[in-house]
């Protein structure tokens, strides 16, 4: 079975695949993590949330690194990270449990692309069961955030939204990125 968590960033996705990562490790199931080597932000060694929560992974430097552990339960995070081949990998191991978590599109709203590829995480997103987690939009009018319900990740630079054509892959955290509500998500035009 394929579970995927997904969302805008700081929606939770990488809290909430901890929790299930522990969950199954305490029942007696053995359990393996990965998280993409591309994702340095906090530590080599763990998968952590922005928060400061964290368990202890194998990093990957692509979908070739996922083979060959002894697990009943595979967690992937970030997994747009990836290449497509982790496609290939959910479908040939799918009578475990996988349970990855990824952002489900760019800052530009459209389909996350893996790396060096045209496909997306819709490719994977379509056999798996789908967890959809919002967070709250941060924007800031008058002072006030905004607070509605955000599923948009907005990419900014020097507090201001980057235009459209900017890299696709930008590694980063609060200092670069907000959830933006439909209303305020941007979509900078050169």
């Amino acid at each position: 079975m394929i579970e995927f968590i997904t969302g805008c960033m700081f929606c939770g996705k990488t809290e909430e695949l901890i929790r299930r990562m522990r969950r199954e490790s305490i029942s007696g199931k053995k359990v393996v993590l990965f998280k993409p080597k591309i994702d340095n932000r906090y530590s080599e060694e763990y998968v952590t949330t922005h928060d400061g929560v964290s368990f202890r992974c194998i990093t990957a430097e692509n979908s070739d690194d996922l083979y060959g552990y002894d697990a009943d339960v595979i967690g992937i995070d970030e997994v747009q990270f990836l290449d497509d081949g982790v496609v290939r990998f959910c479908r040939k191991f799918r009578n475990k449990l996988i349970i990855v978590s990824g952002l489900n599109t760019d800052f530009m709203g459209k389909p996350f692309k893996f790396k060096d590829s045209e496909r997306h995480v819709g490719e994977l997103m379509a056999m798996s069961k789908v967890y959809y987690l919002s967070a709250i939009c941060t924007y800031r009018e008058n002072g006030e955030i905004c607070g509605r319900e955000a599923n948009f990740t907005q990419r900014l630079a020097n507090g201001k939204p980057v235009y459209h054509d900017d890299k696709l892959v930008v590694i980063g955290g609060k200092e670069q990125y907000e959830a933006r509500c439909e209303k305020h998500f941007v979509i900078e035009e050169n």
